[in-house]
């Protein structure tokens, strides 16, 4: 995961700059390996998914630019781009951190509380109401389904019997 802030001067740019930017940053973070690669970037920006999947644009010279010295650079390091939109709403993790705020679930016992709890009722299995950022236990159940982890449900029935359940994570 890559975050950070826009500097004072950079924030005051066109928010379509700004994701076009992030985009290209977080390509550079994961260089080592991205090169010789086809790279899927997800955006919740339709402009910048079009003027990545177009190589240039029409509206914005700004953009058109940006887009051109984009490619140059991934041509340049054997990348070929390509961009899906993919809504903020679905991505409650990316959005929540984009406006560096928290989000509302994620908190977590305290690890000596942890460690307490899974000595005098332990082992412990499955981490519930948990997420990708917060979960203590190999195992959690999240509300919110994160690609990297497949689109697997735990499903705890009365009968202290679990299964993954496809597609409902």
């Amino acid at each position: 995961m890559v975050a950070g802030r826009w500097s004072h001067r950079a924030a005051i740019r066109h928010i379509n700059v700004l994701e076009f930017q992030a985009v290209q940053l977080s390509l550079q973070q994961f260089l080592p390996l991205l090169r010789g690669r086809t790279v899927l970037k997800r955006t919740d920006n339709v402009t910048v998914a079009a003027y990545i999947n177009r190589q240039e644009g029409t509206r914005s010279t700004n953009l058109s630019r940006l887009a051109a010295q984009f490619w140059r650079w991934c041509r340049h390091r054997d990348i070929t781009p390509v961009a899906s939109y993919f809504p903020g709403q679905d991505n409650l993790i990316g959005d929540f951190l984009s406006r560096g705020r928290c989000l509302p679930s994620e908190w977590m016992l305290h690890q000596e509380v942890m460690s307490l709890i899974q000595r005098t009722m332990g082992p412990l299995r499955v981490d519930l109401f948990a997420s990708a950022l917060n979960h203590q236990l190999p195992l959690y159940c999240s509300r919110v389904r994160t690609p990297e982890h497949g689109p697997w449900m735990l499903s705890l029935s009365t009968g202290g019997e679990s299964k993954l359940m496809p597609f409902l994570r």
